[in-house]
């Protein structure tokens, strides 16, 4: 059976209305946008990272430990990497209503998250 990570329609291209996250440009986004600081080895917070990576340490406290998670949505475009039907595409779109932002269906059928406001900022604003 397959993960959400690598659930993709027939023709092996990511579907922006299935379960699945679009890795591909995941993958290319942590290499241009590496997190470059250690896993924290105690609490310090529910979220760790930097601005400019494309990942963060998330607190997981039934496992009483961090664990590395990718952003929901690509920082250079808003384009989101979730499927509508992932699991925690919900999660994502309340954070990002929370920071200003909301969801368009954009070209291809895949959703953009824009800012709202653009008065408004937050540079942890990845809607992780």
């Amino acid at each position: 059976m397959a993960n959400a990570l690598s659930q993709a329609l027939p023709n092996g291209l990511f579907d922006p209305a299935g379960t699945g996250y679009d890795q591909v440009t995941a993958d290319e986004l942590i290499q241009l946008f590496p997190l470059t600081m250690p896993k924290p080895n105690k609490y310090m917070g529910e979220v760790i990272g930097s601005p400019d990576a494309f990942q963060a340490w998330v607190w997981h406290p039934e496992k009483n430990d961090y664990l590395m998670h990718s952003s929901s949505r690509d920082p250079r475009t808003g384009m989101l990497l979730k499927g509508l039907g992932h699991e925690t595409a919900g999660k994502a779109r309340a954070a990002d209503e929370r920071l200003g932002y909301t969801w368009e269906q954009g070209a291809g059928g895949r959703t953009y998250s824009t800012k709202t406001n653009p008065g408004m900022h937050n540079p942890h604003s990845k809607g992780y």
